[in-house]
């Protein structure tokens, strides 16, 4: 029986998603409430739609589950939402839950996103906890910026620095990831400093508008203590996994929640993920 960490690791979305594609919008949700980069990227994307026309195209390059695509189908019916990315299971699952709430303007396509051409140039593009993984990311962003309609954006969201408050969770890591990890697993090819986004950003012709740093001290703190309980559970078989998380979660959670709300609120002057909203110019 494959573990849990195959599922996460590999892309491959349970076998009972098929059967009841609703299941996706509940890990959605436990996303939301488990993932503070997904506070940062919701709430921009949010923003950033309303301001557009109706009628916008969206593109959300590596969309995995689908959490920054599916949500909104519904919310915007005139709105044409493309999301592109490498595993086929992750357009398979996101198709198969659009066409569940039965909407008709999302495609989803399996292939690399540095490849990608379009003809129909888009509004906005979305890039979240991806670049890192593409080999020639400066083809990557110039592709974005070429496929922006004039004064689109780019909304891009990357881990930096990769510092740890505590120790312990270092040496988790190691014993934890002795054979691999998903970062090895899925061919991490870069480990970025803001600079270095910015100056490839702006090699790529883009203009700088917005940056937001996540996971400072206090979402440092939360990172680590639900991912204590993540790496513990990947390591157990599959039947046993969920009563573990589900103590975990009860004992965990309520302390780690206090300090992701810190972290959002607060203005962080660095942390360990970054959100830059980049323009083509007009």
């Amino acid at each position: 029986m494959a573990t849990i960490s195959t599922s996460i690791n590999e892309h491959k979305h349970p076998a009972i998603y098929r059967r009841f594609p609703f299941l996706l919008r509940l890990q959605h949700w436990f996303m939301i409430a488990t993932t503070l980069r997904t506070w940062y990227t919701l709430r921009e994307l949010r923003t950033r739609f309303k301001a557009l026309t109706p009628s916008f195209r969206y593109l959300d390059a590596g969309f995995g589950s689908g959490d920054m695509i599916l949500p909104f189908l519904k919310r915007y019916p005139r709105a044409e939402f493309v999301g592109i990315d490498r595993a086929q299971d992750n357009a398979d699952t996101c198709q198969r839950y659009a066409d569940f709430i039965g909407a008709k303007n999302a495609t989803f396509v399996c292939r690399n996103i540095e490849e990608a051409d379009d003809e129909k140039p888009y509004d906005m593009i979305a890039c979240i906890t991806v670049l890192q993984y593409i080999k020639d990311d400066l083809k990557a962003l110039r592709r974005f910026h070429d496929s922006l309609v004039p004064g689109g954006h780019l909304v891009l969201y990357s881990p930096i620095n990769y510092r740890r408050y505590f120790d312990w969770y270092t040496r988790l890591r190691k014993n934890a990831f002795r054979s691999v990890d998903y970062d090895t697993l899925q061919g991490i090819q870069h480990h970025y400093s803001t600079e270095e986004l910015k100056d490839k950003l702006e090699a790529s012709g883009f203009e700088l508008e917005k940056t937001i740093f996540s996971y400072g001290n206090a979402g440092r703190i939360s990172y680590e203590m639900q991912s204590t309980v993540m790496l513990s559970m990947q390591m157990l078989p599959n039947w046993l996994a969920p009563i573990y998380f589900a103590l975990g979660l009860i004992l965990v959670y309520p302390i780690t929640l206090i300090f992701m709300i810190a972290d959002f609120l607060l203005h962080n002057k660095e942390g360990n993920g970054v959100l830059i909203v980049a323009k083509r110019p007009e």
